[in-house]
């Protein structure tokens, strides 16, 4: 007999982090690693665990942790930090108008966020978000 498993991780949580922000970030992707993107502002998802919170016969609760990172580059620093923080303001508040999401997610959290991370990249900014979140599954 085969196992019958669900596809959770990429379409129910990066999938729907895609959509979820695709409306209001011009360059969204999915991706372990940086992937250098036209124009000056790019967001990468990264689904980087999961870990099980309960299991049954019939259904899965996992508990996800993803990192956004928010990229952006412009020559002018004191500009380009002005620009940082109110796009990752409303990158978290977005985040939080979508806490839960029927069949997707729910519980969505917000429990780090770090600005100015080292890049060999000129003039670029990197923000790390990270998010947890939960997912409920029929097995």
């Amino acid at each position: 007999m085969a196992v019958n498993y669900t596809k959770v991780a990429f379409p129910k949580i990066e999938e729907k982090l895609f959509k979820v922000m695709n409306n209001e970030f011009p360059s969204i992707y999915i991706s372990s690693e940086f992937v250098e993107q036209q124009g000056d502002e790019s967001i990468r998802i990264h689904l980087s665990s999961s870990s099980d919170v309960l299991t049954t016969n019939i259904f899965e609760r996992r508990s996800y942790e993803v990192e956004l990172f928010h990229y952006y580059r412009d020559k002018d620093s004191i500009q380009r930090t002005e620009y940082v923080r109110n796009r990752v303001d409303r990158l978290k508040a977005l985040l939080n108008d979508n806490q839960s999401i029927d069949s997707y997610w729910y519980d969505l959290q917000i429990p780090s966020i770090e600005y100015d991370l080292e890049t060999d990249a000129e003039n670029m900014s990197v923000t790390r978000l990270i998010i947890t979140l939960e997912n409920h599954d029929t097995v």
